[in-house]
């Protein structure tokens, strides 16, 4: 803005020259124009316009006033207004030029848009006009448009600013509808491809090596897919034998398997492949209805034959509540080989921390949904056991975006309730109905165990770092804890077990829960020391120590995506180079957000003593502290936040997750 032209500058001058003259109109004008926006050249040339009119008003009335006000004071206020008119001329010549220039811009970014839709548009129809039986080319066809879908998109929010946001929200309207329509036709295209398979085959065919590796790498490029298995044991100089298929029910996959081959024993149940997600590297995940011992060391033998490496196979049982897994080793063995190694015990499951923490979590939401009892709307409560259930599965997979969104969704629909009587939640369990695993596996659609088979794992999986030094120092609170554990255990693995089994079951948990609140302060016999370890403040070091690692790892991966989103807009500019060395920059929040605390509270866990244990708690309390006065001012954790490319909320989470933890350290001084 001009010195020359706004209002202060003119109200000063006439104060100088001690004038009074009707220019209110004049005064409203300048200052409109004050508050007009530059980017917005239409209505600031309207605002252009108002002032030229006052200002001309002003000189004829100031012709008329020459002879009272004298020629020096009417000389000074007529140069003044010709300064301000031609100030008005050039500021709007110069805003007509950039109403011009944006008129170009938004004329090339709707030219621009118009052309990419079309391209699209007739990307989808060539899709659609391919022959419905040539299904691999119409799914190649499709990709396509989904690619150039995505890359539009991008572009668009390019565009986003020249279109305004009402054209761009018609474009991106009509992109999301062709993506609706392509995501449709895909689903329809590889079920219509599944369907021309036989639905049964004959067991020459489930026998072929080349079969079983088609139907392996399937499921390995779609991570949703899930097929029902079967398979017969070695027996004698027979090697084993493994079949999957995407509708033919297990049962009736291993009874030909048997009719073929004149096998006795075998398996089935549900599989489907998993890579670097749970666990490292390709993983064959077999769940079963029909179990089998050293089903995770025999099945590699045919998977091997087949030609499909798998890093080791994961065995979840039908109730849910044991997993079991063994590495894969290149032994040089054949078929028969897997079957006579078969003998050896599978490994146990390592669970990786964020999906402890998940675990924790939705044990927390089933726990609430039991404990509210009537003051939840069932349907509510399904919805809330449903958004856990399929957290933990995203969570499985890896994908802990989607796994975080629906267990926060989960987490929401339990808040606002108040519990029911604790004395009528204490033996209480979600009430999901039942399903029995025939049913789920032989439609080859089931990859988690039922509800409350999955409330019972989860749990109890919480709760086995609190239940290991207890047992470890023996003692009566130990041996009732043991026996508690294993009658639960025995409840849910019977077959047919059903809501009353789990509530049981759950009620056990419940009793030893209490056993291991009482081991905090009371002595085992025999002179064992008291057991303080398993519980109070070392737990919440524990558990603040996990949730600090994994935050931090969900930091680093927020980073990473924007940093990928930065370089991929990016691409092909001059100073591209540049670009992508400066965005280490970003990494440096983490050198901030350190490991330290995680050091402290190793420090904690390990103090041979309270008051040791103690102090390094007040250091991790101070740390903690640190961490949220860093995130509360820290001017590239806002800009990361507002970057424009990626949609990311690292300050308001990371605010959360630290205020949290600094409420668990706190807590941990009384305990």
């Amino acid at each position: 803005m001009a010195e020359k032209l706004n209002e202060s500058t003119w109200t000063s001058f006439l104060k100088k020259q001690k004038l009074e003259l009707d220019d209110k109109g004049l005064a409203k004008a300048l200052g409109a124009l004050e508050k007009s926006d530059e980017s917005k050249p239409e209505s600031r040339l309207d605002a252009l316009k108002e002032v030229d009119a006052q200002i001309a008003k002003q000189v004829v009335a100031l012709a008329k006033r020459k002879k009272e006000l004298g020629d020096k004071p009417w000389k000074e206020v007529k140069d003044k207004l010709d300064e301000m008119l031609v100030e008005c001329g050039r500021l709007t010549q110069e805003t007509r030029a950039a109403m011009a220039a944006q008129s170009g811009a938004l004329t090339g970014a709707i030219a621009d848009t118009a052309a990419a839709l079309d391209a699209v548009t007739k990307a989808l129809a060539g899709a659609i006009k391919i022959a419905e039986d040539k299904h691999d080319a119409r799914l190649e066809a499709l990709e396509k448009v989904d690619q150039a879908i995505a890359k539009e998109t991008v572009a668009l929010g390019r565009r986003k600013k020249d279109l305004g946001d009402k054209r761009w929200k018609d474009a991106k309207d009509k992109l999301d509808a062709m993506l609706a329509d392509a995501e449709r036709l895909t689903k329809e295209t590889r079920a219509a491809k599944d369907g021309a398979e036989e639905d049964d085959e004959p067991g020459s065919v489930l026998l072929e090596p080349k079969r079983l590796q088609s139907m392996l790498l399937r499921c390995k490029r779609d991570p949703e897919l899930s097929m029902n298995f079967g398979f017969v044991d070695a027996e004698g100089k027979k090697p084993a034998f493994f079949a999957m298929h995407p509708r033919m029910s297990g049962k009736k996959l291993f009874a030909t398997l048997r009719a073929e081959t004149g096998a006795r024993t075998g398996a089935f149940g549900t599989a489907w492949i998993q890579v670097d997600g749970e666990f490292k590297g390709t993983c064959l995940m077999l769940q079963l209805d029909k179990p089998l011992s050293g089903l995770v060391k025999k099945v590699k033998g045919p998977v091997k034959a087949a030609g499909f490496k798998i890093a080791k196979a994961v065995l979840w049982n039908s109730d849910g509540s044991v997993f079991e897994q063994e590495d894969e080793v290149d032994d040089g063995q054949g078929d028969a080989g897997a079957g006579a190694a078969a003998t050896a015990p599978a490994q146990a499951k390592t669970i990786s921390p964020e999906m402890t923490a998940m675990m924790a979590r939705a044990t927390a939401v089933l726990t609430k949904l039991a404990a509210a009892g009537d003051a939840l709307d069932a349907t509510q409560a399904k919805d809330a056991k449903l958004r856990a259930s399929e957290s933990l599965m995203n969570g499985r997979k890896g994908e802990w975006d989607p796994a975080e969104a629906l267990m926060k969704e989960a987490e929401a629909l339990v808040a606002s309730v108040k519990a029911a009587d604790p004395a009528a939640s204490s033996t209480a369990t979600p009430t999901a109905t039942a399903t029995t695993g025939d049913d789920a596996m032989v439609r080859g659609t089931a990859k988690a165990p039922p509800i409350d088979a999955l409330a019972f794992r989860t749990r109890l999986t919480g709760m086995v770092p609190l239940m290991k030094p207890v047992e470890a120092a023996g003692g009566k609170v130990a041996d009732q804890i043991k026996v508690k554990r294993d009658e639960a255990v025995a409840l849910v693995r019977q077959k047919g077990a059903g809501a009353a089994e789990f509530a049981k079951a759950q009620a056990l948990l419940d009793d030893i829960e209490a056993l291991l609140g009482d081991s905090a302060g009371t002595a085992q016999t025999g002179g064992v020391p008291k057991v303080a370890t398993a519980t109070g403040a070392k737990v919440v070091f524990q558990q603040t120590r996990l949730s600090w690692d994994t935050t931090r790892k969900q930091v680093q991966a927020e980073l990473k995506k924007l940093e990928d989103s930065v370089l991929a807009e990016t691409k092909g500019e001059p100073d591209s180079e540049q670009i992508a060395q400066n965005s280490k920059v970003l990494y440096s929040v983490l050198d901030r957000l350190d490991e330290r605390l995680i050091d402290k509270l190793d420090d904690a866990l390990n103090a041979s003593t309270p008051e040791a244990r103690a102090g390094f708690n007040q250091d991790a309390r101070k740390i903690v502290g640190e961490y949220i006065a860093y995130v509360k001012s820290d001017e590239l954790l806002r800009d990361i936040d507002d970057n424009g490319f990626v949609d990311i909320k690292l300050s308001s989470m990371l605010t959360e997750r630290l205020n949290a933890m600094a409420a668990q350290l706190a807590s941990a001084v009384a305990a």
